[in-house]
């Protein structure tokens, strides 16, 4: 999925070419480590994994008043622990939403292989 607002402002910053495509998709879609995207657009294009769910949970229930049943509600916790989801639950019950956690998505321990490989990522200029 290509964010056509991110690709059109770094256009008008000069900063988008092959390279830094590259980079993107190599950081599966972050931009979070490129040191020449300015911190008010790594501030304002971030993925699910670098919001911070307890925003989202207090985002659903200040919408929670507007609805008339429930809504559906995705938490996305990169490396999920007994600690982080008990936290997290109590923090939602405290909220008084309608309804708790749907579903909960983590991320994988194994990556699977993208369009940049360990040897084009030293080319790109991240790490390997």
């Amino acid at each position: 999925v290509v964010n056509h607002h991110l690709v059109s402002d770094l256009i008008s910053l000069g900063l988008w070419d092959e390279k830094m495509k590259n980079r993107i998709i190599a950081d599966h879609g972050s931009i979070q480590n490129i040191s020449e995207i300015p911190e008010d657009l790594k501030k304002l294009y971030r993925t699910v994994w670098e919001i911070p769910q307890k925003t989202i949970l207090k985002m659903a229930a200040d919408r929670g008043a507007f609805i008339d049943q429930s809504q559906s509600l995705n938490v996305h916790i990169a490396q999920p622990t007994y600690g982080k989801m008990t936290s997290m639950h109590f923090y939602g019950w405290k909220l008084a939403p309608k309804c708790t956690t749907e579903v909960l998505r983590s991320q994988s321990s194994q990556t699977l292989g993208c369009a940049a490989s360990l040897a084009s990522r030293s080319q790109i200029g991240i790490g390997a």
